[in-house]
Formats: C-alpha cells, structure tokens, sequence
C-alpha cells in the first residue's frame, strides 16, 4: 500500500523510463508508448516534471525529454511531491476526519507507522534503483509485461 495517487504513480513511471535511459533523450510518444500511457497524459506528466526542474524538453529533431540531473541526485519524493502531498495523508480506515477529531481509531498506530515507513521509502529511493534493473533479452522492446522495465 502506498500513500500516493495515480498521478503521482504515473510521474514515477516517466522518471523511472527516463532513469533507464539517462542521459539520453526520450519523446514524449516513445514514454506513452514504454509505460502504457496516452500521449496527452504522458504530456501532463512530462509538463509537471518539467516545470518542477526534474526534467527538460527540447523541441524539434535530436529533442525530447531527460532527466536534469543524475538519477541518483533524485528521489522518489522529489517526484511524488510535484503532484501531491504524501506527508498528510487522511488514511484512517474509519474514514476521513476520524482519528485528529476524536479517539484515535484502534488501527491508528499501525497505520502510521505504515505510512513512515512510507515516507522513508520514498525519502531513502532514488530514481537510480529503476537504472540497475537488468534488461530482459527474451522481451520483445515494447512489451508490456511487468518484467519489462524499460
């Protein structure tokens, strides 16, 4: 369980590609095509990351997108935190509002210790882990299996 949405799933699927193929450059096509993605998503995506100064675009011939510093200068909080908070999440499973209003639930000390446990997670990983997994030879380039990382 992860204390992050979709979107925030989604910038670290971009970076992650990019991870693997840091320095060089990727489309913002050949990203939607590698994660699965629309084009207009992967754009978001890519304009959220960029506007944070995670990663750069250039335009035209020999363009495309990179990550702006070594992957292992980034960590996955960098990147979840351009799309949301992690640190406050309202996660009690008696529903928002429960524990901070009233009695704490009886499952709220195991709750957050999950969640720090999360946080650390996300504090401790950079995006280097995801450039030291080993390609796949029996994978055709473009597939979609979960194996395939790249």
């Amino acid at each position: 369980m992860f204390f992050y949405g979709k979107m925030a799933s989604d910038g670290i699927a971009v970076s992650s590609l990019l991870a693997r193929h840091y320095p060089e450059r990727m489309s913002a096509g050949a990203i939607a095509r590698k994660r699965s993605m629309t084009i207009t998503l992967c754009s978001r995506i890519l304009g959220i990351l960029s506007r944070a100064g995670w990663i750069t675009g250039l335009p035209g011939p020999g363009g495309g997108y990179a990550l702006s510093r070594s992957p292992e200068a980034i960590r996955l909080l960098d990147i979840v935190q351009c799309f949301e908070d992690p640190r406050m999440p309202d996660v009690c499973p008696f529903g928002p509002g429960w524990c901070g209003n009233r009695e704490p639930c009886p499952l709220h000390d195991s709750v957050v210790s999950l969640h720090e446990s999360a946080i650390r997670f996300l504090e401790e990983t950079k995006l280097d882990s995801f450039a030291e997994i080993p390609h796949h030879s029996h994978l055709q380039p473009d597939s979609h299996l979960p194996l395939d990382p790249a």
